[in-house]
């Protein structure tokens, strides 16, 4: 809450008298006055158009054309007028694309302002994979709903099971019974996602589960991960805890037989980054939990998700993490059928 009921500084935007253009592309914040204009990447596995937007500066109308360096990218119009604004989508003929890394450009022009639009597209074979999976060529982010696994695994006295309803998307994935021991991976349930990562060396994991108390400070809060058949990471699960009452204050810890200090949460992780707005599990109902593994080799991987403690309940998981663009749920998550 403010601390004055005073209202925030306001300013008016008034219209030029004569028309002008202006440009904003998909997944930018910067114009054509304030920087540099690139669309995101287009990647084909994910074949999935982007947009420009046109908007006018002033009052009246302007007429605009728009060319594109390559005869591989297609745009849905290429002239036309503006009085207020106009989207225009942009895609890719896939089948006219050789295999690789591609740039090309795009040059917007209204009388004699001329204001350029780069791009990037990465075509590549399609993996043979018998099941539906979830990545893409570029090495970029991308979202995994706890629900949509490609198998679930039952432990020796626990398995994971599917809440409807339950979050913000389709459904969680909790732990039946909840009052199950605590165990570990090996004989713990587990959840298998099938992800294409296309690059080797670390990958970052953003894990979203729903926000659970330190309900056993002596035995922990925890959830373990893998790819392959490397050895599982734990997790300690309060990373991201939001202390309310005070508890794990230094004099508390130190008089303390169970409590152990809350865990520091990765910050060069924009998505869950200090000072980022709605990104505690008070506004977003979520706690993010990060963790680094290692890929030796590029291509089809199993991602493992195993229960170490039975009360946490997974919602999403994100893989590779945007820093230059972070988002508020990650990015929306593809299926990618075989």
């Amino acid at each position: 809450m403010p601390e004055k009921a005073i209202l925030p500084k306001q300013k008016q935007v008034i219209p030029q008298e004569a028309p002008a253009i202006g440009v904003s592309v998909e997944g930018s914040e910067v114009t054509e006055k304030t920087g540099k204009l690139e669309l995101p990447t287009f990647d084909a596995l994910i074949d999935t158009s982007h947009y420009i937007d046109l908007f006018n500066r002033g009052k009246g109308s302007f007429d605009f054309t728009v060319t594109a360096s390559q005869p591989w990218v297609k745009i849905n119009k290429t002239q036309g007028t503006v009085s207020n604004e106009e989207r225009l989508s942009v895609n890719i003929d896939w089948q006219a694309l050789p295999y690789g890394t591609h740039e090309a450009s795009l040059t917007i022009q209204s009388g004699n302002t001329q204001i350029p639009v780069s791009l990037r597209a990465i075509n590549g074979k399609k993996p043979e994979n018998s099941q539906p999976y979830f990545g893409n060529l570029s090495g970029s982010e991308f979202s995994i709903p706890a629900h949509l696994y490609n198998k679930n695994v039952p432990g020796k006295e626990a398995a994971w099971t599917a809440l409807p309803d339950l979050g913000r998307g389709t459904a969680c994935m909790g732990i039946q019974p909840v009052t199950a021991a605590s165990t570990q991976p090996e004989d713990a349930p587990r959840l298998e996602y099938q992800v294409l990562l296309s690059d080797t060396g670390t990958v970052s994991l953003c894990i979203g589960i729903l926000p659970t108390q330190d309900i056993n400070p002596e035995r922990g809060l925890r959830i373990a991960v893998a790819i392959d058949n490397e050895t599982p990471e734990v997790i300690d699960a309060r990373q991201g805890f939001v202390d309310t009452f005070g508890e794990y204050t230094p004099a508390n810890l130190a008089q303390s037989p169970n409590l152990k200090p809350l865990p520091e949460q990765d910050r060069s992780i924009r998505f869950i980054g200090k000072g980022q707005a709605r990104r505690t599990e008070v506004f977003d109902n979520q706690r993010w939990l990060t963790v680094k593994l290692n890929v030796k080799e590029a291509g089809m991987h199993t991602l493992k998700i195993f229960m170490t403690d039975p009360e946490i309940v997974l919602e999403r998981i994100i893989v590779n993490p945007d820093n230059q663009h972070p988002s508020y749920f990650g990015a929306p998550e593809k299926v990618i059928q075989p």
